[in-house]
């Protein structure tokens, strides 16, 4: 299973009056964690075909093949659920 999570923090204004650098103004970033769930267990990962082929080692062959074939952008959600979505039908 694919799960996303979407959490925002503020980042703090980082103005140097003397140097006349930074931002005045504080603003409010939005991130997001992956993880995959494999026998109730959660694991976090950062989009990559490295990581999605750490995390899946006992298709490892099969996936690489598809990756080279279908060639999913893995750093976008509908890349991602095209590999976990082949990887469930093996």
């Amino acid at each position: 299973t694919l799960l996303q999570h979407h959490w925002v923090y503020l980042k703090k204004a980082n103005f140097n009056a003397a140097l006349n650098v930074g931002t005045k103004d504080d603003e409010f970033v939005k991130k997001t964690d992956w993880y995959l769930v494999r026998d109730h267990k959660a694991t976090k990962f950062t989009p990559g075909k490295k990581a999605l082929l750490d995390l899946m080692p006992d298709k490892q062959p099969q996936i690489e093949a598809f990756l080279k074939a279908q060639k999913p952008d893995v750093k976008k959600t509908s890349g991602l659920v095209q590999v976990i979505e082949y990887y469930n039908s093996l």
